[in-house]
């Protein structure tokens, strides 16, 4: 039977990278074997298992990682933005640190689906391609990431994948209202579904920007607004302060959930206004025309690959561009779900044929 380690933003209550983890352990059980032992490098080890019926050890206990990495056929690190420095360069040192040490005590490593960069220190830098050129296998879920891997002197082949979200299966509609009965979320139809986060201070000034246009929508389509917030308990603080300066009806997911869940909730949406990578990804998979805002790289180059462009940056969020587009998007829903629905599928795909990689290295090691 295959151990596998897992190592990731995982177990800190983002949905966006729970959802990550979710999707690659159920691709690994479908498509390697439902036995895989899978263990999971978690911040909150106890949460992890439970939703996930996997084993997970405190991501910064060196004993407990050394123990795993021993015993583990493969180290799959990733998916989402580990490496990169604009959080804060201990992270990108703790997951390359990760993969050094599996490269010491010769554990396979697959640096699974990443998005990379921005990368602006001179130490990091120089570190990427010295332990990213001992990987297995290297694929990350934009051309951007593979661009600035080969920039940076990575000289191992990188393949372009899609973000393993794209091959997360959602809950049943009978789980989404009991959700939605719970937390009292009912709204008149088109339900508009919003997904923010605060970025800088200087930056913030969107969400002001943002309720404006929200009201607007509101009163145009004679509908309301369902705040999902992904990253617990700081979207929801965001979310709050985007409603508080509303005046027409809005609604707000306050709960913890499981990323299934709170993916499954964007289904019921008809359109939805996106800040956060994995709520336009969400959208995605439940097939719903979306609306995108960037802060980040990463949301432009998805944005791209599905034939989409950006209303704009958190930085200089324009009212009337944003207004404009969700209008359009509105008119032309019918073509933009149909488009949305071939891109997803397409992206689906892709991602399976990434996890079929995985089982291919796994057995060519074990021949």
């Amino acid at each position: 039977m295959k151990k596998i380690a897992l190592a990731g933003y995982y177990g800190f209550d983002n949905a966006g990278d729970e959802a990550i983890l979710a999707a690659i352990i159920s691709s690994l059980r479908q498509r390697i074997d439902e036995e895989v032992e899978i263990t999971v490098l978690s911040a909150n080890p106890a949460r992890t298992e439970k939703l996930y019926n996997v084993s997970a050890v405190d991501r910064f206990s060196l004993i407990e990682i050394i123990t795993v990495f021993y015993q583990a056929d493969l180290l799959l690190l990733g998916g989402g933005s580990l490496l990169q420095d604009t959080t804060s360069q201990r992270s990108l040192l703790y997951y390359l640190g990760l993969v050094y040490l599996a490269h010491k005590i010769n554990l396979s490593v697959v640096c699974y689906a990443q998005g990379v960069g921005p990368i602006t220190s001179r130490l990091g830098k120089s570190l990427v391609p010295k332990v990213l050129n001992s990987a297995a296998r290297l694929t990350v879920r934009d051309e951007e990431s593979k661009e600035l891997l080969v920039k940076l002197g990575v000289r191992k082949p990188i393949e372009v994948t899609v973000d393993p979200v794209f091959n997360l299966s959602l809950v049943s509609e009978e789980r989404k209202q009991e959700i939605i009965t719970a937390e009292s979320l009912e709204l008149k139809p088109p339900v508009i579904g919003v997904s923010v986060r605060h970025w800088t201070a200087e930056s913030n000034d969107y969400l002001s920007v943002l309720a404006g246009v929200l009201d607007r929508i509101n009163h145009k389509l004679e509908g309301g607004i369902l705040f999902l917030p992904l990253h617990y308990p700081h979207d929801l603080t965001a979310s709050r302060k985007v409603k508080e300066q509303m005046e027409t009806e809005t609604k707000l997911l306050t709960g913890k959930y499981h990323p299934r869940e709170i993916a499954g909730l964007f289904g019921e949406c008809e359109l939805v206004i996106g800040v956060r990578l994995h709520s336009l990804i969400f959208a995605a998979v439940n097939y719903v025309p979306l609306v995108g805002i960037s802060y980040d790289p990463k949301v432009d180059s998805l944005l791209k690959r599905l034939d989409l462009r950006s209303a704009g940056r958190v930085t200089d969020l324009s009212a009337t561009e944003l207004y404009n587009q969700v209008l359009d998007i509105w008119q032309n829903r019918g073509q933009a779900e149909e488009k949305l629905r071939r891109k997803a599928v397409e992206m689906q795909q892709i991602a399976y044929d990434d996890i079929d990689s995985v089982r291919k290295l796994l057995k060519d090691r074990s021949d």
